[in-house]
């Protein structure tokens, strides 16, 4: 990802007047803010309860019993949009465990 990101940058100026590159750029961006949730999702504290709660925060079903569950069901949910609220929610999980 990375690499991506520092290539990405380093294309030349004419190239990020286009459309195209704002796109990437934003892709890009968007993916490096969501790492750090996907991270604490993949939690193996993480019980159906948590994901219930985040399915209200998102407004977004998780099937995360499913075979069917990959990581793309996750990132269509409005995630960055819910970023603060999810991760109040993990600090909440946190804190309930660590008593």
């Amino acid at each position: 990802m990375v690499v991506l990101y520092f290539r990405c940058r380093k294309l030349p100026k004419a190239l990020k007047e286009w459309q195209a590159y704002e796109d990437l750029r934003k892709t890009i961006d968007d993916f490096s803010e969501t790492c750090p949730l996907l991270e604490q999702m993949a939690n193996k504290a993480m019980e159906l309860r948590h994901w219930e709660r985040i399915s209200r925060i998102t407004g977004h079903t998780f099937d995360v019993e499913s075979s069917s569950f990959l990581l793309r069901n996750l990132m269509e949910a409005p995630l960055l949009k819910n970023k603060e609220d999810i991760e109040v929610q993990f600090c909440l999980m946190v804190y309930i465990v660590s008593e």
